[in-house]
């Protein structure tokens, strides 16, 4: 999930994080996920993966309308897998999910 945090002060949701802005390649893990993640820690690396075909297909029409062209948009299942740093441990959805 990326959040926007001050996009989202703004508009009012999750009023109880107590998260400040989060770096380039900074995350936060929940406490949930920590086990089944090896038990990370604070400071370690880790991977999210991220299927990319609807951004890829929306990124070729997008390329197609502005230059004319008429590049093919069947795309192969592609998964891009993104590193970060573990900011900190979460225990809750601070009001940002239901």
């Amino acid at each position: 999930m990326l959040i926007d945090s001050e996009r989202e002060r703004k508009i009012e949701i999750g009023r109880t994080y107590p998260f400040g802005k989060l770096e380039m390649g900074e995350c936060l893990v929940n406490e949930k996920w920590r086990s089944t993640m090896g038990g990370v820690q604070e400071g370690d690396i880790v991977y999210m993966k991220v299927t990319m075909p609807m951004q890829m297909a929306a990124l070729i029409r997008r390329y197609n309308y502005f230059t004319k062209s008429n590049v093919p948009q069947r795309l192969a299942r592609s998964e891009v897998k993104i590193p970060c740093r573990v900011k900190a441990l979460t225990s809750g959805t601070y009001g940002k999910l239901p």
